[in-house]
């Protein structure tokens, strides 16, 4: 089975990460880690890498921050992730929020209403309730469908 991974990074908090079956586009599983560090973080996506074995990843790109700091280290984060992805040969795409949020109908004023409509829209497409960070990391891989385009 040829597999899809979507995941919605951070250091801070949790990172959400989804699973596709790319014939079909079913959710097969989606779930979340605290990384904490680069290095914890790049291991916990390497062991689910290595468990998956997807044919292609999507990565949240990094927008711009108010804190500088924290620009710096999702920067940093979003590096790390494409070194491990290229050094195992795996094809991936980084989209950036208002793109995969645009493909899904995610339109709203700010950031905690964009999370309440994606976990409606999870909720309803699927019938599961995952977190909020579990819902972005399944919109981000909704967006690879989504954007019928063959990365």
């Amino acid at each position: 089975m040829a597999v899809i991974m979507a995941f919605d990074q951070a250091l801070a908090g949790p990172t959400g990460y989804a699973v596709f079956d790319r014939q079909t586009q079913e959710l097969i599983t989606y779930g979340k880690f605290t990384g904490g560090t680069l290095l914890n973080c790049k291991d916990n996506v390497v062991e689910l890498i290595d468990k998956w074995k997807p044919v292609h990843v999507i990565l949240e790109d990094v927008q711009q921050q108010r804190n500088v700091q924290t620009f710096k280290v999702l920067s940093m984060l979003l590096g790390v992730l494409q070194i491990a992805l290229e050094e195992r040969g795996i094809n991936y795409t980084v989209v950036h929020v208002m793109t995969w949020r645009a493909k899904n109908q995610i339109h709203a004023r700010n950031r905690a209403e964009a999370k309440r409509m994606a976990q409606t829209l999870i909720e309803e497409l699927y019938g599961v309730k995952p977190t909020q960070d579990e819902c972005e990391a399944v919109l981000i891989g909704r967006y690879y469908f989504l954007s019928r385009v063959e990365f």
